[in-house]
């Protein structure tokens, strides 16, 4: 992600934090995000004093936005801490910090149970889970993948990688390596086998031309509904 300038500006005497963050866009765009951040993307070479004029003229649009968001709840995070919250398949799980010799982890019926040396040492758990996250990653993409391919019938990957990725749930190359994102194993089981399917398709047509679509929706004619379900 882009480096980030903090900026602000005056709305009904209130003096309002603004996030600004360069992107690859050609035009400027204001987000208002749950809890009534507010974020302004611009084009790479944009002047930041432009900016000033944009907010300006979305003035109105701010004034309601931020009150519909700010009556949104947060969306949740993963905490790694006794008691805290972790994500798998769509659905929350309750976290179990102990400490032990031997650094562990484990889902059972009430939740993540993570055993280390150190429960105040938060990098190390971090580590710990992560790792615990790739291999179950690699197991479950790699059969689910298989599955979908006999079931439609569709060409093998030259290779499958798991990675942590940024702005996309997956990717396929020309050569047909199939790389996918370690947080897709957050998301709901529907939704993992729209990525998956989504990516074998590529290995037919690499674009996202009409013949791609057909074939997306000529095995998984409800995609877009599982689409719709991905969260951020």
């Amino acid at each position: 992600m882009s480096p980030a300038y903090h900026l602000s500006f005056e709305l009904d005497s209130e003096v309002v934090p603004l996030t600004v963050r360069r992107t690859r866009r050609k035009t400027l765009l204001l987000l208002v995000h749950p809890g009534g951040s507010v974020e302004c993307r611009i084009p790479l070479r944009c002047p930041l004093r432009l900016i000033q004029a944009y907010v300006e003229e979305k003035l109105d649009w701010l004034r309601v936005a931020l009150q519909e968001m700010r009556s949104v709840s947060m969306p949740k995070t993963r905490a790694l801490v006794d008691r805290g919250e972790a994500r798998l398949f769509g659905e929350w799980h309750p976290v179990h910090v102990y400490q032990g010799r031997h650094q562990s982890v484990a889902l059972a019926e009430d939740g993540f149970h993570l055993t280390v040396v150190d429960p105040s040492d938060g990098k190390k758990i971090d580590r710990l889970f992560e790792r615990w996250m790739r291999g179950l990653a690699e197991r479950v993409f790699k059969e689910q993948i298989g599955v979908l391919r006999q079931q439609f019938n569709a060409p093998e990957p030259t290779s499958i990688t798991i990675r942590k990725m940024r702005g996309k749930w997956g990717s396929c190359s020309r050569d047909g390596q199939i790389t996918l994102s370690m947080g897709l194993l957050e998301q709901p089981k529907d939704a993992i086998e729209y990525v998956l399917w989504h990516e074998l398709c590529h290995l037919t047509h690499f674009d996202h031309s009409r013949a791609f679509y057909a074939l997306l929706a000529s095995q998984m004619p409800d995609w877009q509904a599982r689409k719709q379900r991905l969260e951020t």
